[in-house]
């Protein structure tokens, strides 16, 4: 591992957001450096300053940015009024870590293997990385997205990110996932599981191969949205661009990935807008309710992997593995349902006299409903869903059909990125910032148009009080 580089990019990150956000119109300085942290940064590195977590990429971003805006467009902050929306919920949050911490204060001893107990530190370390990791990356999303301009350039960005990496992505199909060993000196990831039929799954600089997937899916389906909602003067062709950033999911082997792409595009260019929205609110439902479903063994379990055979006896064993090892965490978590197990992997299942792990923790729901319990993930989770269900409300009084079907896109994609959050893990700050700037969106969307229909009213009003006056005099 290079450190010195990865010390030296890390660290060069906020004079570079501050030099983008002083040039570049607010939303796309914003999406630029968003994107531009998770797909070129560093990963698997964090400082370890004193008395906060350790401090990776995506918190150095988070607050670089969030400082620069706060001095440089402060109204775009301050107007949103932070903590009083949706993002209130990280609030709750940072006082749960309170309870696990109370309600873990022991020891837990399996053979050779002991975790400790949970002090107050912790409880405020967790504070504070929820406060980086949560909160400040959705009232970004929230604050610098308002509008019909900031929602088309956010999506624009996204596909031409998506452009760009693609390049990195045909490398490494060409020559495997090197790119990161050569730049930053090390491999963040377990090579043999980025080889996939003869060939490679790409991971450029993102955690691993399915982030790469996920990301190119989303930037399939942000192009698909710019093109079924007409949006004109683009510097891409809308088809063009759809088609062959469709084709890197593709070769990214990754099956979720790939099901998300097919479900969105065809969400995007066969339903309406309000059909395509309420696709997102369903999801966002089945999102919602799937730990309830597995709590309780009322989730089709045995049905999926059997389809999955059908598709592939690998993936089939590898889907029916998740589902095992769900059940024997859902076992664990409901020990300490409410608060969780917390941190040091306790909430793990271990072997009792060789205390060794005998289970994989993939899913990011068990994972919060492990650590955090039934309220850490609610809230997690509601933090992504519930400007979902804001738009599924709101579109009906969006008048421009336009906006209306780049809202119902970007709802249907945080959606999307909420399902993927069931088999797999939240590897970026991504769902965060799309979430924050949907509700964003939707919100500055309703209320330019509210304004816009009572000036007519407001001039009307003058010209009578006008006339009136001259009538009179």
């Amino acid at each position: 591992m290079r450190d010195w580089l990865i010390k030296s990019v890390l660290l060069a990150w906020p004079l570079i957001t501050v030099v983008v956000v002083s040039s570049a119109r607010p939303a796309i300085a914003a999406a630029s450096l968003m994107l531009g942290t998770i797909l070129f940064l560093p990963t698997r590195f964090a400082f370890d300053f004193p008395l906060i977590p350790p401090t990776g990429r995506e918190e150095i971003a988070s607050l670089a940015l969030f400082a620069s805006v706060l001095f440089l467009h402060p109204r775009r902050i301050l107007r949103i009024r932070p903590g009083l929306g949706v993002e209130g919920v990280v609030f709750l949050l940072m006082l749960a870590s309170i309870g696990t911490a109370l309600t873990n204060g022991d020891v837990l001893t399996y053979g050779p293997r002991i975790l400790p107990r949970l002090v107050p530190y912790d409880a405020v370390s967790d504070a504070v990385r929820d406060f980086l990791r949560f909160f400040l990356p959705f009232v970004i999303g929230r604050a610098m997205f308002r509008s019909r301009r900031d929602l088309r350039d956010l999506l624009l960005v996204i596909v031409v990110a998506g452009l760009v990496y693609s390049a990195l992505i045909l490398i490494e199909l060409r020559l495997s996932p090197q790119l990161n060993r050569w730049i930053y000196g090390f491999f963040p990831h377990s090579f043999h599981q980025h080889v996939r039929g003869g060939s490679y799954r790409p991971m450029v600089f993102m955690p691993n191969g399915l982030a790469v997937g996920q990301f190119m899916s989303v930037a399939t389906l942000a192009a698909a949205g710019l093109l079924a909602a007409r949006a004109r003067n683009l510097p891409v062709d809308g088809r063009a661009a759809t088609a062959y950033l469709g084709s890197m999911v593709a070769a990214c082997k990754g099956y979720a990935s790939i099901a998300y792409s097919i479900v969105g595009l065809g969400a995007i260019f066969f339903l309406r807008p309000r059909h395509r929205v309420a696709l997102a609110a369903g999801l966002a439902a089945l999102t919602a309710t799937y730990p309830l479903l597995r709590s309780y063994d009322m989730f089709p379990t045995e049905e999926l992997v059997s389809a999955a055979s059908a598709v592939s006896a690998a993936r089939a064993h590898s889907l029916d593995y998740r589902f095992v090892n769900e059940d024997i965490l859902l076992v664990k978590a409901q020990e300490r349902v409410l608060f969780g197990w917390g941190g040091y992997n306790r909430s793990r299942v271990y072997d009792e006299r060789r205390g060794g792990n005998i289970t994989i923790t993939d899913g990011y729901w068990i994972i919060q409903l492990g650590q955090r319990g039934i309220l850490g993930m609610i809230l997690t989770f509601g933090l992504i869903l519930i400007p979902v269900l804001v738009v599924y409300r709101r579109l009906p009084r969006v008048r421009d059909r336009s906006d209306a079907s780049l809202l119902a896109t970007l709802a249907l994609i945080v959606a999307l990125l909420a399902v993927d959050l069931l088999p797999n893990g939240l590897f970026t700050f991504l769902p965060i910032v799309l979430s924050g700037a949907l509700l964003g969106t939707v919100q500055g969307i309703v209320e330019n148009e509210a304004r816009a229909a009572r000036a007519p009213a407001r001039v009307a009003d003058r010209g009578a009080a006008v006339a009136t006056a001259q009538g009179s005099g």
